[in-house]
């Protein structure tokens, strides 16, 4: 396993996979540039090798209706090919997506 940390954010990835650690990095990439202060609100990602999902701990309760978590999402849309949210998997929309 890798355990590393960017912008604040603990990253890790099951079978330390290049293309699931480099979805990582450019989700947080992105988020930094877009919304600096949201990378707070979250405490890691881990990328499930095995089921090919990435999921996301919190620092507190995340409340999924508010703006930043939609923001956060939008931008996960953008850059991660699966992801669990809100308890429900979601899918890679492409980068223009919003």
């Amino acid at each position: 396993m890798i355990d590393s940390t960017i912008y604040g954010v603990v990253i890790d990835s099951r079978y330390e996979d290049a293309g699931e650690i480099a979805q990582m990095h450019r989700f947080l990439k992105l988020l930094h540039e877009e919304y600096p202060s949201l990378c707070e609100l979250i405490k890691s990602l881990f990328y499930d090798s095995n089921s090919s999902y990435c999921t996301f701990k919190f620092n507190s309760l995340p409340d999924y209706e508010s703006e930043e978590m939609r923001n956060i999402f939008h931008v996960a849309r953008r850059s991660l090919v699966q992801f669990e949210w809100d308890n429900g998997m979601e899918h890679f929309e492409g980068p223009e997506s919003k």
